[in-house]
């Protein structure tokens, strides 16, 4: 019974994998948003982007907020998310800014 509980936890945790992905290259790919009709109706708006203008903006100030070393080209950046927010939480608990690269 445990073995079969597992298997189905598993492929549920799959699905959800599988379906964030691929809602994640939907919105990257295509510009959207909602609007609200009279009725108080959520419906999604999608923006034609076929010179790609509208993505390179995107693209562009996205860049503009990032840290110059996150921008660099790196083969592998590894981080230790303990660590960090240990890090992050030492110099809260001080009283302390956070370094721009915590940022």
């Amino acid at each position: 019974m445990t073995k079969r509980i597992f298997g189905i936890c598993m492929t549920v945790a799959l699905a959800m994998v599988l379906v964030t992905s691929s809602l994640s290259a939907q919105i990257i790919s295509q510009p959207a948003g909602v609007e609200v009709d009279a009725q108080g109706v959520l419906h999604t708006r999608v923006f034609q982007d076929p010179n790609g203008d509208l993505t390179r903006m995107r693209v562009n100030a996205a860049k503009a907020h990032l840290n110059e070393d996150v921008q660099k080209v790196s083969d592998l950046r590894l981080i230790s998310i303990r660590k960090f927010e240990s890090a992050i939480k030492a110099k809260l608990d001080a009283n302390e800014p956070l370094t721009e690269k915590m940022k």
